[in-house]
C-alpha cells in the first residue's frame, strides 16, 4: 500500500513484440470478385461517354463559331455593297 495521497502505481502491461509482418512479393494476391470487376467495367464506359460527349460538344461549339465567324463576313460584304449601291444612285 503506497503512502496516503499517492496512487497506487498500476502493474504494467506485458507489451507485445514488435514483429512486422510483411508481405512476401511473391504472394498470390486476392483475385477481383465478379461485382468488382462489374463497377470497372461500367466506371469505363461512363468515362468513355463522357469524353465522347465532350469532344462531340466542343466540336459543335467550334462549328458553331466557325459558321458565325462566316456569317458575320457575308454580312460585312453585303453592308460593303449596299453602301456602294447607295453612293452610286445619288
Amino acid at each position: 500500500m503506497p503512502p496516503a495521497g499517492q496512487v497506487p502505481a498500476a502493474p504494467r502491461p506485458a507489451v507485445a513484440a514488435a514483429t512486422p509482418t510483411f508481405t512476401p512479393l511473391t504472394a498470390p494476391r486476392p483475385r477481383a470478385t465478379g461485382g468488382q470487376i462489374a463497377i470497372a467495367v461500367i466506371t469505363s464506359v461512363l468515362v468513355v461517354l463522357f469524353a465522347i460527349t465532350t469532344l462531340m460538344a466542343a466540336g459543335i461549339y467550334s462549328l458553331k463559331s466557325k459558321d458565325l465567324t462566316e456569317t458575320q463576313e457575308e454580312l460585312t460584304t453585303v453592308q460593303q455593297e449596299l453602301q456602294e449601291a447607295q453612293e452610286a444612285t445619288k
